[in-house]
């Protein structure tokens, strides 16, 4: 798992003395229980193909599921899930993950960002939830960083460790 978190904002050459980076930069240092992940993404327009998916969510204390996969376009009548990869993370991939969130401020992120000059391409979304709030993002032809890192880092804990 890659350490997204920094000590650039020390002098070279120190490094904090009994102080875990994130509790140094003031982050959350517990993932709350309730904390869920969805991410989508596809074609903008409803009759071209399925939308991928990368799904997070509690499995018991101290441990998540991911599940990635396809679904049918939202606009679709075809509800079917097709799951294609399960991976179960522990609460330190997911704490990383979470203090990912509260770093890109994705709770203050506006709820669209699009390009209207652009008629088809493609889309994405996330929901996160975290203490009871529910945030939904979706972005079609536009780059927004802080949605792209969220959603990078969730990517990672798909991947075996290198």
């Amino acid at each position: 798992m890659k350490s997204y978190l920094t000590t650039s904002l020390l002098p070279p050459g120190h490094t904090p003395v009994g102080l875990d980076s994130a509790e140094l930069f003031g982050l959350p240092m517990t993932v709350p229980a309730d904390f869920a992940m969805e991410y989508t993404s596809g074609p903008v327009r409803s009759h071209v193909g399925p939308r991928s998916f990368v799904r997070l969510q509690p499995l018991a204390p101290r441990t998540w599921t991911i599940e990635v996969g396809e679904r049918a376009h939202p606009h679709s009548s075809d509800k079917t899930e097709t799951i294609l990869n399960v991976v179960k993370v522990g609460q330190s991939d997911v704490l990383d993950l979470y203090q990912e969130v509260i770093i890109q401020n994705f709770f203050s992120l506006r709820g669209s960002y699009t390009n209207p000059a652009v008629f088809a391409g493609g889309s994405s979304s996330l929901r996160v939830v975290a203490n009871g709030d529910t945030k939904f993002v979706s972005v079609s032809n536009t780059t927004v960083q802080a949605f792209r890192d969220v959603v990078a880092m969730l990517y990672d804990l798909t991947e075996p460790d290198a």
